[in-house]
């Protein structure tokens, strides 16, 4: 058996020679071939044919050998759309659509039919597939290009060496890269109605279009019968054989009928725009999204200009809590307010306001209403401070507190006072800065000071006692400089 592998051997060819005389003798005269025994394991090949390119399948070579089972098991071609069975055995895509009619498929593995209901997607093997090398059809010609599977049929179509492509439809030979825009516009490629499914070439789909009718599909439940009802309008007109009790019947049934309908009629809401029903308009008011809001004081819409309406809104209990009396300013100390007496707030007239800032302010002002009395008291004190000191502090004081309060004019016997809350501390800013020097100098001190004790203590280590007195002599020398600075320090700081 081993002899016979190679068909060219001397040994297989008298074999041959022997085996066929003897046949002769015994009355066989048709030819015969000795076959070469079946190996276990079957090549695997490198060059298979796709069918996805375009023109039809095409013959590629893969970098690696394919597995023979991972062909289609009929044409033994390889395919996008791949599909398997239960023991493994794949189809492609176009076997599975030849055998659709049959709804079973031959497999040479299995030597039966496999039911098409039995196959699933091979998405596994599509995918290792398309990620595999795979060299230019074009190799042969010249082309040295090489890439995935998946990006191969985009080369194949921008080869300059790809010879043109027939076009199955009209056996027109064009550019590859032309041919996917000429099958869009081929008048022999078969399309399908959209409305009766029949395929038919382009050409002749325009007619089919102006004759195509497509009856109207029966209905499952069977033909829908309209129920009519008499609609009565008097009495009279009912039929003689009717009892007076079967008309008034008819008539509460007819009103009944007529509320219903009215009842289904739409209403479009105010709000949202959004077509309701009347019976269900009511419902659909609470829990409108874009209703407005309503406020508990007030059953008045709120609007956009809400805020304001809330302010002076006289029935807001809000307002009623904290409406009390009007700020008086009078000079005092910085950050504080003197307020009058209800009584005194009742007598002065002055409306009842609430103190608030103005967004053109700045953040150190507000403003207060206060009464022509305060501002006469304001304009005395500032006299009185001008003659009875002549220093710079009387002047100063005086200049601050009426600096605090600028009238302003307004109405109902009150000015408006626009309230200066700076402490007019502007000659200060000296001293402050002074204070923050000598910081900067003591710190500066001390901070020589230690690091002159570790440049000490690491250079004298193995010196103990001269290490000490180093350092106390440090200590007297830095003492005086430090001393000062600190006093100095201390007696700006504290002025």
């Amino acid at each position: 058996v081993e002899v016979c592998r190679n068909p060219r051997s001397a040994v297989y060819e008298s074999l041959h020679a022997c085996i066929s005389e003897r046949l002769n003798q015994l009355g066989f005269d048709r030819p015969f071939q000795l076959r070469p025994p079946r190996t276990t394991k079957e090549a695997m090949p490198r060059e298979v044919e796709y069918r996805d390119f375009p023109g039809g399948p095409i013959r590629i070579e893969f970098s690696d050998e394919l597995p023979h089972w991972n062909m289609c098991a009929p044409c033994g071609m390889l395919s996008a759309e791949m599909y398997k069975d239960e023991r493994g055995h794949f189809f492609c895509r176009a076997c599975v659509d030849a055998n659709s009619q049959r709804k079973r498929i031959f497999c040479k593995h299995e030597n039966s039919d496999v039911q098409l209901s039995d196959l699933n997607e091979a998405t596994e093997l599509v995918l290792s597939t398309q990620e595999l090398t795979v060299f230019c059809p074009n190799k042969k010609l010249g082309c040295t290009k090489y890439c995935p599977l998946n990006n191969m049929k985009r080369h194949w179509v921008e080869c300059p060496i790809t010879p043109n492509t027939k076009c199955k439809a009209c056996d027109t030979m064009l550019p590859t890269k032309d041919l996917q825009d000429h099958e869009g516009v081929c008048p022999e490629t078969y399309i399908q109605c959209t409305i009766c499914c029949q395929g038919m070439p382009r050409r002749t789909y325009e007619n089919h279009q102006n004759e195509c009718q497509r009856p109207p599909e029966p209905s499952k439940r069977g033909p829908i019968e309209k129920k009519s009802f008499p609609s009565v309008s008097s009495s009279a007109s009912a039929p003689a054989s009717l009892t007076g009790h079967e008309v008034a019947s008819m008539k509460g049934h007819d009103l009944s009928m007529t509320k219903s309908i009215t009842d289904e009629e739409k209403k479009s809401c105010q709000f949202c725009e959004r077509p309701v029903k009347k019976c269900n308009y009511e419902k659909h008011l609470q829990v409108c999204v874009k209703r407005e809001e309503e406020r508990s004081h007030r059953s008045l819409p709120v609007k956009e200009e809400w805020k304001a309406h809330e302010d002076g809104c006289q029935e807001n209990p809000v307002n009623t809590k904290r409406e009390p009396t009007p700020s008086v300013s009078k000079p005092g100390k910085k950050g504080q307010k003197n307020l009058t007496s209800d009584n005194e707030a009742k007598n002065s007239g002055t409306p009842k306001q609430l103190l608030h800032s103005d967004k053109n302010s700045s953040k150190n002002s507000s403003y207060e209403i206060i009464t022509h009395d305060e501002v006469e008291d304001v304009a005395e004190t500032k006299t009185k401070n001008k003659t009875s000191f002549g220093g710079p502090a009387s002047k100063q004081a005086g200049t601050r507190a009426a600096s605090q309060y600028s009238p302003k004019p307004s109405t109902d016997n009150a000015t408006v006072l626009e309230v200066d809350t700076s402490d007019g501390n502007g000659d200060d800013r000296g001293n402050n800065l002074l204070d923050l020097f000598m910081v900067v100098v003591f710190s500066m001190v001390l901070m020589l000071r230690r690091m002159l004790g570790i440049w000490l203590r690491i250079t004298f280590f193995p010196l103990k006692t001269l290490r000490y007195l180093l350092i106390k002599l440090l200590w007297l020398v830095t003492f005086g400089p430090a001393g000062v600075a600190a006093a100095l320090f201390l007696l700006f700081f504290y002025s």
